[in-house]
């Protein structure tokens, strides 16, 4: 048998305890309140987005884009989301087109990441893209900066660790 404890008094989070009065380990009060909020929004609709992980060769340097956004100021692989219509990979090639002015060609699936929007789970679908076209990319309030960096560099320099470990896991087949 389980029951909740309130410790927030000492400024703990709220921890369970066992028959026997042992506290089992804490879950964060973010990830509790995390998972109350969309359980309480099971029929809300599922937010979808997709975006791209960029490469090109640079002067024998394989390189990936990542942007700035002012609003959330961070770093982050180019995503957005799915309109009416749209197909996940017609998402992803527009989403990378608008924020960094490239048009690229799908090289293969390269994953998923989900999580948590104001109470409403948001899924984002991820594809290893390649350059076709590299226009002039301007600067706008969603996404002012883009950069091209090695792996290595996008690793140190991405904001969101489920970014950092989705593009760790990569190797596509037209640059082995």
């Amino acid at each position: 048998m389980f029951k909740r404890i309130n410790l927030s008094d000492n400024g703990h989070s709220p921890r369970e305890v066992n028959a026997d009065g042992k506290c089992l380990p804490a879950v964060p009060v973010r990830a509790t309140l995390t998972r109350m909020s969309i359980q309480n929004n099971l029929n809300a609709e599922v937010i979808e987005a997709a975006g791209g992980i960029l490469w090109h060769h640079n002067q024998g340097y394989r390189e990936v884009a990542i942007i700035h956004r002012p609003r959330y100021d961070d770093w982050t692989l180019p995503k957005g989301k799915r309109e009416s219509g749209e197909s996940w990979q017609e998402t992803a090639l527009r989403e990378v087109f608008e924020e960094t002015g490239c048009k690229a060609k799908l090289d293969s699936f390269a994953g998923s990441l989900s999580y948590p929007v104001g109470g409403i789970a948001k899924i984002i679908l991820f594809w290893n893209m390649v350059v076709d076209d590299i226009a002039s990319f301007a600067p706008n309030l969603e996404v002012d900066e883009l950069i091209w960096v090695t792996f290595e560099e996008a690793i140190q320099l991405l904001t969101y660790e489920g970014e950092k470990n989705l593009l760790a896991h990569q190797i596509s087949p037209l640059w082995v």
